[in-house]
């Protein structure tokens, strides 16, 4: 499984790339 760690880089990954609608 993943840690929180993984997790939260994960995330932050999404939020840096640009919206696509």
């Amino acid at each position: 499984s993943q840690t929180v760690a993984e997790l939260k880089d994960f995330v932050k990954k999404l939020n840096s790339l640009p919206e696509m609608t």
